[in-house]
C-alpha cells in the first residue's frame, strides 16, 4: 500500500478524508442532514464500505457518517463512486467532506 507524504495526507484532510492512526488508509467522512440519510443512501454507504473501506460504517455524535480503511490510492474512485449515486462534494464551503444534496 502507498504511503502518502505528509502533504497529500493534509490536502485529502480538506476533502474530509481523516488519516487512520492504526491499520492504515483513511475514514472518508460523509456529512448528512440532521443526521438522516434514506435507505437508497444507506445502501450507497454500505457498498462502498465494502468495495473501499474496511466494510465497517461508523456514525459519530456530529451526525456525520466515517468509512474507514479507505486506501489513499482509492480515494478518487471512492469520490466518483459516492458523487455519482447521491452525494456531491461541496469544496471551499462550510461543508467538507461529503454532502447530502438538497
Amino acid at each position: 500500500m502507498y504511503t502518502p507524504t505528509d502533504a497529500e495526507k493534509k490536502a485529502v484532510k480538506g476533502r474530509g478524508f481523516l488519516a487512520n492512526s492504526q491499520g492504515g488508509g483513511f475514514s472518508a467522512r460523509i456529512i448528512t442532514v440532521n443526521g438522516v440519510i434514506t435507505h437508497e443512501q444507506a445502501r450507497t454507504i454500505a457498498e462502498a464500505a465494502e468495495k473501499f473501506g474496511n466494510g465497517e460504517v461508523a456514525f459519530t455524535t456530529r451526525l456525520t457518517v466515517e468509512l474507514p480503511g479507505v486506501k489513499y490510492e482509492d480515494i478518487e474512485a471512492f469520490t466518483e463512486f459516492i458523487g455519482k449515486a447521491v452525494w456531491r462534494h461541496l469544496l471551499g464551503q462550510a461543508c467538507k467532506g461529503y454532502c447530502l444534496n438538497s
